[in-house]
């Protein structure tokens, strides 16, 4: 339950504290006397976005400063406080029980501490996805839906890592299919080491013929065949230098070696003339050479820069051809387990679709009496289960709610026919059923009596009594009969201390009790007015508490 309210510097509320004692609470207050800004504040507290104007003006935001709410709840484990100071910059810092939290924290537990209902939880009444939402939060339909929850979240992954490896076995084709191809231009090309400098001289070689034959040629002949040739003319020499020998023997060492030149110079002259004779041109062989190595440098320039790089790339593209796994297999084994997570979604569908039946069938049955007691005299509240557009995590139907709110009229979607007063009871009876499994549970109602008036709203606020006595129950209210059935009574009003307008609020003894309700009977506060206040709250409570004084 709530049991404490601390407000500061929150719109036009400067400083407040409130106590909240369990049972039945009524808060009322003229219209437009900032009421609904209570609930607004505990909002804030527990998550809700605010706009800036909650700031109260004149405030700087900040620690120490700016506005502050604070609630004080005691739950089944004990005092759970929850305090949110507000910047004018739009940031907020949360304490939770005096440690420091966040946003998504503080939201995620607020459900475990009060539900508050305000009018516009009453329009989403419309909103058929809602209807799924309430009835799912059925103890026997919460779990079934957890299961096709966890089922849908398994059926997205497989379905996930599935897309993936189609997306994979397209990349890896196309990878393969390039690395084939660029293999099979390596392997045609078949380069050796060392090829591309040896067809280099080649070329070389070919391309010069005509250069090299006749300066062979010409060597040749000067070395050997032409009458003034190298060998004869250093054979006088040495000729001459035998005769010299005959009388100085130290010149034997000189003509020795001018014998050796002279043999060597015979031999490369027979050879240059054979080269000069063996050598043809060959403008075939040439082309061959010349295709090849341009072949060769292109691709050289494509693999690395070099007939070394190139060599080393085909040697990788061999390995990554022959490591790559087979996709086929992983892609087999991915469908197979998005069939199972299919067929396990599925299962979890009907079970789910079962569980909302049994869940709808059981909410009607408990929540019609109420409606009729609320003065609902239709055949009620009924669901039906509609195919959704596709299997989505919300299961593969979605149920709707009809109603039938006059013993003529047929079951129809409500935002076709309940009036804002029926949806005002539709969603108290919802609660009503609803937190029968949430026991000592904080329910706060925010105008939940817009709309009706006589007999239904006397069958309102019994009900919102009856409701109070399993929970605490908050209720803000412009109704004399749901003022007069609370046991506790909380006055708003707004004042005008000469510098700006403030939001004040006290708990109301029961002469403050009478005046009020005798204002929202009649708008007067007479003796006679007062005394319908006081018969009203008679036939309204069969015992009489006093509210707490603060």
């Amino acid at each position: 339950m709530l049991d404490r309210l601390s407000i500061r510097d929150f719109a036009l509320i400067g400083q407040l504290e409130l106590e909240f004692p369990a049972g039945f609470t009524a808060i009322t207050g003229e219209t437009g006397a900032g009421k609904s800004m209570l609930l607004a504040a505990v909002a804030a507290c527990l998550g809700e976005r605010v706009s800036r104007d909650a700031l109260r003006e004149g405030t700087q935001g900040g620690t120490g400063s700016g506005a502050r709410v604070a609630c004080v709840f005691t739950t089944s484990l004990g005092e759970c406080r929850v305090e949110r100071d507000l910047r004018d910059d739009g940031r907020s810092r949360y304490l939770l029980n005096g440690e420091a939290s966040n946003q998504k924290q503080v939201k995620a537990l607020a459900p475990t501490l009060l539900d508050l209902h305000s009018q516009r939880d009453q329009t989403r009444l419309l909103d058929a996805v809602q209807h799924a939402a309430l009835l799912d939060s059925l103890p026997a339909v919460e779990p079934v839906r957890a299961r096709h929850t966890r089922c849908w979240q398994a059926w997205e992954t497989a379905r996930d890592a599935h897309a993936t490896l189609l997306r994979q076995r397209e990349r890896d084709r196309e990878l393969r299919d390039l690395w084939t191809y660029q293999l099979e231009e390596l392997d045609t090309l078949a380069a050796r080491p060392g090829e591309d400098v040896a067809l280099a001289e080649e070329q070389s070689a070919l391309s010069h013929v005509e250069e090299v034959k006749q300066g062979a040629w010409q060597s040749a002949d000067s070395l050997w065949e032409n009458e003034d040739n190298i060998h004869a003319r250093l054979a006088e020499i040495v000729t001459q230098l035998r005769q010299l020998a005959r009388w100085d023997k130290r010149l034997q060492p000189s003509i020795a070696q001018l014998d050796e030149c002279l043999v060597l110079i015979e031999e490369a002259g027979r050879s240059l003339a054979d080269h000069a004779e063996s050598v043809e041109l060959d403008p075939e062989r040439l082309a061959v050479v010349r295709e090849r190595l341009a072949v060769m440098d292109k691709l050289i320039r494509k693999y690395g820069g070099s007939l070394d790089a190139l060599l080393a790339e085909q040697e990788r593209l061999s390995h990554r051809l022959s490591e790559q796994g087979d996709p086929e297999q992983r892609l087999q084994e991915a469908e197979q387990a998005l069939t199972r997570a299919g067929r396990d979604l599925n299962a979890a569908a009907d079970g789910l679709s079962e569980a909302r039946t049994a869940g709808a069938d059981w909410l009607c049955t408990r929540i019609n009496p109420l409606l009729f007691e609320l003065g609902i005299e239709g055949r009620g509240l009924s669901v039906v289960m509609e195919p959704a557009a596709e299997h989505d995590p919300l299961g593969a139907e979605r149920p709707r709610f009809l109603a039938a709110t006059n013993p003529d009229s047929q079951p129809a979607p409500l935002e076709e026919i309940a009036s804002g007063g029926e949806l005002s009871r539709i969603m108290l009876a919802l609660r009503t059923v609803l937190s029968e499994h949430h026991e000592g549970h904080c329910l706060l109602f925010d105008e939940i009596d817009t709309g009706i008036s006589g007999r239904a709203a006397l069958a309102v606020a019994r009900r919102i009594r009856e409701l109070a006595t399993r929970h605490q129950v908050i209720c803000i209210t412009h109704l004399p009969q749901i003022a007069a059935a609370a046991e506790h009574h909380l006055g708003v009003e707004k004042e005008w201390d000469g510098q700006r307008t403030r939001i004040t609020a006290r708990w109301l003894d029961e002469n403050g009790r009478l005046d009020h309700i005798a204002q929202l009977q009649s708008g007067h506060t007479g003796p006679p007015e007062r005394a319908a206040a006081r018969r009203l709250r008679e036939q309204l409570q069969s015992t009489s508490k006093s509210p707490q004084i603060l």
